[in-house]
């Protein structure tokens, strides 16, 4: 099985699902099913979840705060838009 690095953009903060991916976490990747499953223990993944807490919002004032309120994720284009 060959190491593959995963990059996990800005929207960690937002899907604590992502969070449950750790360094020197093994996957599967089936490219046939499109399908990615994490290799990790069911108990040690509750544990990642229990201890998981947002980060606290680096701007809270501005144009930079008003951008991180409004903007949606890539999947949509990375658009504003009010909530």
């Amino acid at each position: 099985m060959a190491d593959v690095g995963v990059d996990r953009g800005g929207e960690v903060v937002v899907d604590q699902q992502r969070e449950r991916v750790r360094d020197g976490d093994r996957v599967r990747i089936d490219v046939p099913t499109k399908s990615l499953d994490l290799l990790v223990d069911a108990g040690e993944l509750q544990t990642r979840v229990d201890g998981w807490t947002p980060n606290p919002p680096r701007y809270t004032s501005g144009v930079l705060a008003k951008y991180a309120r409004l903007v949606q994720g890539a999947e949509t284009g990375a658009i504003t838009n009010p909530l």
